[in-house]
């Protein structure tokens, strides 16, 4: 079941978020999936926060002090941004550029953060459905 956060900066729809060190359950939209940055938190909401009208949609679930909803492990079928590279079924997927979510390669330990598996087959700017998992740190090595 998601949660409502509170978001830091701008978030676009379905995709990775993390939790911000700057203030407390705030969220921040996740920029890479290596050891050194924040663990992943979840996935945003796929509506936006305004209707889809010339205009009025700037594209945005959520900007500063918003309010969004945040799906996380143990959900289901959740809708995810997909970044280059796009996906297959059962892929790990990680937070790449601009909280789109790539398949993790296992980089050498100690790895990259996984954040969800692929239910389906998707190309870069597809929404894909996947299920969440507990944040784990996935190395090849």
């Amino acid at each position: 079941m998601p949660e409502s956060r509170v978001a830091n900066g701008n978030i676009l729809p379905s995709t990775c978020v993390n939790l911000t060190s700057t203030a407390d359950g705030k969220v921040d939209q996740c920029t890479s999936a290596t050891n050194t940055n924040p663990a992943p938190f979840g996935i945003s909401q796929k509506a936006t926060r305004f209707a889809p009208f010339p205009g009025l949609d700037d594209g945005y679930c959520a900007i500063a002090g918003e309010n969004l909803l945040i799906y996380t492990f143990p959900d289901k079928e959740v809708y995810a941004n997909i970044g280059v590279g796009g996906c297959t079924p059962r892929s790990f997927l990680k937070p790449g550029t601009n909280g789109t979510l790539v398949i993790s390669t296992g980089a050498a330990s100690p790895g990259e953060w996984v954040i969800a598996i692929a239910r389906g087959t998707g190309n870069a700017g597809d929404l894909v459905p996947v299920d969440m998992v507990a944040p784990f740190l996935y190395a090849s090595t």
